[in-house]
Formats: C-alpha cells, structure tokens, sequence
C-alpha cells in the first residue's frame, strides 16, 4: 500500500507540558477526557472524529448537579489538555489503542494533585495493569459509579475499585449530556447505544 503523507498533529499526541505548576484545584471540577490515537492515513480525514464517545457523554449525564463537568477530546486537535481551572476529578477512558497515551494523561494530572478515575474496555479486561496509574478503577457500568465516586472523593473516601453492572436496564440512566460537545467537530453527534453485555464471574 503507498505510503501517504499524513500531518504531525494526526500522529502525534498534544504536549504534556511538565513545567506547569496550575494553581490550587477547583473542588467539584471533573474533567472527561477521550485519548489521543494515531489517525490512518487510509482512513477518514477532515472529521476523523465520526461520533463522540458516547461513554463519556452520558457518564457527564450522572454527574451531580452540584459539580461541574467538562469533556475533552484530544482527537478534536483543539492543543493540549485544559488545566485552568484544575480539576479536582480526572476520568478517562481506556481501550487499547490508545492506552499508553491515557496513562501518561494519569500521571500528568495525578502528579499535580487531581484524582483520577480510569474506566474502559482496556481497564475491564486488564485491571492489574491500570491500577497503577490510577486511583480508583471503574470496572463495568461507569454511569451506574460515577455519582458514588464523586460523593467518595467528597468524603475523603475514594475506594481503588468499584464494580458496575450491566444487567440495570437502560432506562435507569440519565440521557448523555451532548451539550457538552462542539458539534461541529464531529461528522454526526447522534450516536446511540444497542446493545449492553456483562462478564459474569
């Protein structure tokens, strides 16, 4: 296959800076971040983002009312992560592609002060090697843990597991919050879910 030209910014990962030195977390700020991953050039370009995670939105969909929640995509190619304010709660989500690049926007933020909760296929498959990286694993459903996380964090009493389930139904989970998203970035925000599974035993 010939070898295609492909922009630095659809291959490389946004800069971590490690000079930043943010100012004192905002309490109740929870920050959602989908990774970066490398884009193939034999793929889609211009919108290379054709739907916004849909985990993502509808766990900001559970969020307390009286905390603040903001979503960032990185393969938006809108820079580096936000900072200012600091988020007192980072999640992010996890699969394989791009796992590495989650782990090293762990460390980024754990190592200035935020608490951050990795959730996920990759984390659902491989627990022992997430943990490291985080300080608390969301393991199955995160929209069913997110609100308990964040009263725990409140209290001071951020467990370094918590188990979801897949058998509650549907309509048991607040609608995604899509007023999140910048729609114009995406080919189509509208994206649903079919079906659910859970891994017994």
């Amino acid at each position: 296959m010939q070898s295609l030209w492909i922009p630095r910014e659809l291959k490389v990962a946004p800069y971590l800076d490690p000079d930043i030195r943010p100012r004192p977390m905002r309490p109740r700020y929870a920050l959602l971040l989908n990774p970066f991953y490398p884009k193939d050039p034999h793929a889609s370009f211009g919108k290379h983002v054709l739907t916004p995670t849909l985990a993502l939105t509808s766990i900001a969909g559970a969020t307390p009312p009286e905390w603040q929640v903001v979503y960032w995509d990185e393969n938006l190619l809108q820079g580096p992560p936000p900072w200012q304010p600091f988020p007192q709660v980072v999640g992010i989500t996890v699969h394989l592609t791009f796992a590495k690049r989650a782990y090293a926007l762990a460390h980024w933020y754990r190592s200035r002060g935020a608490r951050v909760i990795l959730g996920g296929l990759h984390v659902l498959s491989c627990p022992d090697e997430a943990a490291p990286h985080a300080d608390a694993l969301a393991l199955g459903e995160g929209v069913q843990l997110w609100p308990r996380i964040l009263r725990d964090v409140e209290r001071g009493m951020l467990a370094r597991v918590y188990q979801g389930d897949y058998r509650v139904p549907y309509r048991a989970d607040p609608p995604p919050r899509r007023e999140l998203l910048s729609r114009r970035d995406f080919l189509c925000s509208a994206s649903a879910e079919s079906g659910r599974s859970h891994r017994s035993g």
